[in-house]
């Protein structure tokens, strides 16, 4: 759930950050910058949690192969 939050804020924050820019600068188009840290860490909780995802489930299966054996 953490990673979630992060990666939410995260997001967030850069979203408005880009529109303040694209107002302030009367563009229309937009890219994300891929090396912007924000960028970054939506990344690495995105990827974070599917990490953790399939750590659970691989867990989950060991304990429950454990109870049946």
């Amino acid at each position: 759930m953490l990673c979630e939050l992060v990666q939410y804020l995260a997001g967030y924050v850069n979203a408005r950050s880009i529109l303040r820019g694209l107002e302030n600068s009367g563009r229309t188009e937009f890219e994300y910058d891929r090396s912007a840290l924000l960028y970054i860490l939506r990344e690495v909780c995105f990827n974070g949690k599917i990490s953790l995802t399939l750590a659970a489930a691989i867990w989950l299966l060991v304990v429950l192969a454990g109870k049946l054996i």
